[in-house]
């Protein structure tokens, strides 16, 4: 329980102090904003893309993997709407990411 509640504060709130807690649908909930060098971050480049269009915000997100650390530093974050592919695939390049693998959603 002691190692659930540095490494999983809100399971270990429910878990051991019998807690409601939301978990507001977050993906990851201990992050914290800070300033960093990306060009220092020894790590592997993540480039993700997310597919939208009209309603829904295309958006890409430029990170660094620091696994042995256990951390993510994003770097670059990008979004809009109405973009069609030919105009993503510009932006993508105008962003330094064109020979980059990315992952994405398969929204065609």
């Amino acid at each position: 329980m002691e190692n659930m509640r540095l490494t999983n504060p809100t399971r270990w709130e429910v878990e051991a102090l019998g807690k409601f807690v939301s978990l507001d649908k977050l993906v990851f909930h201990n992050w914290i904003v800070e300033e960093f060098d990306n060009a220092a971050i020894k790590g592997e480049l993540l480039v993700g893309l997310d597919f939208g269009f009209i309603n829904d915000i295309s958006a890409l997100t430029a990170s660094l993997l620091d696994e042995e650390n256990k951390k993510i530093y994003i770097f670059k974050e990008w979004g809009d709407t109405g973009k069609t592919n030919e105009e993503l695939a510009a932006i993508i390049a105008s962003l330094g990411f064109s020979k980059s693998v990315i992952i994405a959603d398969s929204a065609e």
